[in-house]
């Protein structure tokens, strides 16, 4: 006597694997097949009516192959699965297809995408087929993963490119446009300062050396192209609001002092040579004032000018 709750369970699985649908086709397709076992007939005219069934139910499945039926299944013999035929994916070539990772078959055409983001580009990885079954999920997987832990990329570096745009927006006005902090600020100042300064020292060192005025026109111009080098370097820092002020009146101060320096190289004689270094030297007083009020603020200490 067959035992159909045994033959029930093996048809399920079959029917599972080779046919396929909902769970009312499943059902139905497992129904038929029993039926036929319970009449008395082979595995072969079981699964032919459990594909009949499926196919009525709107089921598109391979036909059978005409290969000899096993013997109707008993109680305690295993149910031996009918050999079913199965299309195996050909190439161009009417040979079956080899996987490209490992050459075994059956293998199918796959293309698998992956999609990874950086912070300001995009890479697209595209891998083609034919791979086995094997291969293929492998391979899915491990497109997947990397697309899953590196696609948020663009995503991140929005986020990134944004916070950093605020930071700089509200950098720029707390400082009224000006992105160098105090101790930049500084240490430019000094910088510019200091290089003045030397070249001061070193061209009134000559000028005091002269036994004639003709002899100190050079150092005098020298230290007149100082001053506006200096006034360079001072206009091209983005001074803060509460700094600006003081650095304008520098740079007039330098300007001024230029003016007054050229002006006494100009002269020809001892008088308009005494004359002239008068007015040279009060404007040497208003840019050491000027200076020395700018580098207090910045709190940096200035070196001196000697004469």
């Amino acid at each position: 006597m067959i035992d159909q709750d045994q033959a029930r369970k093996f048809w399920t699985n079959w029917v599972r694997r080779e046919i396929g649908g909902n769970d009312l086709v499943q059902e139905a397709a497992v129904g038929a097949a029993v039926n036929e076992i319970v009449q008395g007939r082979d595995n072969q005219a079981a699964a032919d009516a459990a594909r009949r069934t499926a196919q009525s139910l709107g089921v598109g499945v391979p036909p059978m192959n005409a290969s000899s039926p096993s013997s109707a299944p008993t109680r305690g013999v295993p149910f031996p699965a009918p050999v079913v035929a199965r299309a195996t994916p050909a190439g161009q070539d009417g040979q079956p297809l080899v996987c490209k990772l490992c050459g075994s078959t059956p293998a199918a055409n796959a293309t698998i995408h992956e999609h990874n983001g950086r912070l300001v580009w995009m890479v697209h990885k595209t891998t083609r087929g034919p791979f086995c079954r094997d291969c293929g999920t492998a391979l899915l997987r491990h497109h997947q993963n990397s697309t899953l832990f590196q696609g948020w990329g663009p995503y991140v570096g929005g986020v990134v490119v944004a916070a950093v745009i605020a930071f700089v927006v509200v950098k720029s006005v707390d400082s009224g446009g000006c992105l160098d902090n105090r101790t930049d600020l500084g240490n430019r100042m000094t910088r510019l300062h200091n290089e003045f300064v030397q070249t001061y020292n070193t061209d009134f060192k000559t000028i005091n050396a002269c036994q004639s005025v003709e002899c100190e026109t050079v150092p005098k111009r020298h230290i007149a192209a100082a001053l506006k080098t200096y006034n360079d370097g001072l206009s091209a820092i983005c001074w803060p609001d509460k700094d600006r002020a003081d650095a304008t009146a520098l740079i007039n101060a330098n300007t001024a002092m230029a003016d007054a320096y050229t002006t006494w190289a100009t002269a020809t004689t001892d008088a308009d040579d005494q004359s002239l270094q008068n007015a040279a030297e009060a404007q040497d007083t208003r840019e050491s004032t000027a200076d020395e009020t700018l580098a207090r603020d910045l709190g940096v200490p200035s070196a001196t000018a000697t004469t």
